[in-house]
Parts: structure tokens; sequence; C-alpha cells
């Protein structure tokens, strides 16, 4: 989760070698399974590491902002819903901080062309897991927040076909 630029972080959601490779790799060793991977490239997700919490130096870059859902669990809750007039607030852990700000919660950063990039992201993926024999699933079906980790959303803005499985429905070559 290091974003670089857009072409450095397309070929990185191909499969190392190709399509070759992995058949290779499952003839010899054992079926593949790719499992959890979602349309983000950033770790800007709120609490994606744990409660306040990120791995130690990231995120790598300044995470988009977004008012913050209603909390599905009642306002009762202590601390629900955050403050809009208070920062970060702790307990923190021992990486960066993925905290509400000010009511406002961390999202993955959008790429300059975000539609049109996500899309061809996800139909790199699409094009590299569709080759393991073991099957491969999405993070997430559902979430609050983000679209990139959202398979209903991700569906919904046209980044992902609706059939997923149908890895002629992404068209183009193996990348």
């Amino acid at each position: 989760l290091d974003p670089t630029d857009e072409p450095t972080a397309l070929a990185r959601a191909c499969w190392p070698g190709g399509p070759h490779a992995m058949r290779e790799y499952e003839r010899e060793v054992l079926p593949i399974v790719v499992g959890e991977w979602s349309l983000a490239t950033d770790n800007c997700a709120m609490w994606l590491s744990g409660f306040n919490d990120n791995v130690p130096s990231f995120p790598r870059v300044e995470c988009d902002y977004v008012p913050c859902v209603a909390p599905y669990m009642g306002s009762e809750q202590p601390g629900a819903p955050p403050n809009r007039t208070k920062g970060a607030q702790g307990p923190f852990g021992m990486g960066g901080e993925s905290t509400p700000l000010y009511g406002n919660c961390p999202v993955d950063k959008a790429w300059p062309h975000d539609d049109e990039f996500t899309t061809e992201l996800a139909h790199n993926q699409l094009r590299a897991y569709g080759y393991a024999q073991g099957g491969w699933f999405f993070w997430n079906f559902k979430t609050e927040l983000e679209p990139k980790w959202d398979y209903l959303k991700a569906t919904a803005k046209g980044w992902m076909p609706f059939d997923a499985s149908d890895v002629a429905a992404v068209g183009g070559e193996m990348c």
C-alpha cells in the first residue's frame, strides 16, 4: 500500500510473470486463492489497521476526509457521533493515526482521474486473479464510507462488472 504513480500502481495489480507463471505455480505447488483484495491503493481507510491506529510510517499520502456516518449502533455510544468541534482524540496505537477529525473520517485518497484509474485497476486485478484455480474473494460486500473496499459501490460506480466472475466482461489481455 505504497502509492506511487498510476502506471506503477496498475502494473502492481498484475500477477508477476503473467498467467503462465500462475498456472505453473498451481501445477507444481498448490491451487491459488486470492483473498481480501480491494481497489484501494493506500491504507487511509479508517481503522483499517486497528482502532485509531495505522501501520508505523503510514499512510504515505495525505488522506481524503468525508463526513462520518451516523453510528449504526446508536448515538448513545461514547464519542458517537464524532464531535465536529474536536480534532483527533485518543487513545492511539503505535502507528500513524487513522481517526476522525472534526467529525470527518479518513478515506482513500482519490487519483486525478479516479473513475478511469479505478476501473482499469479493477479490470487488471480481475484479469490477473481470474486465472487462479482456487478463485478469489473481494474484501467486503458493503462498507459505510469506502467505495474502493465495497463491492456493491464498486459495481454501482462501474469500476467492476456486475458479474465479476466473467473475466471476458473486463476485456483486454492479461496485463
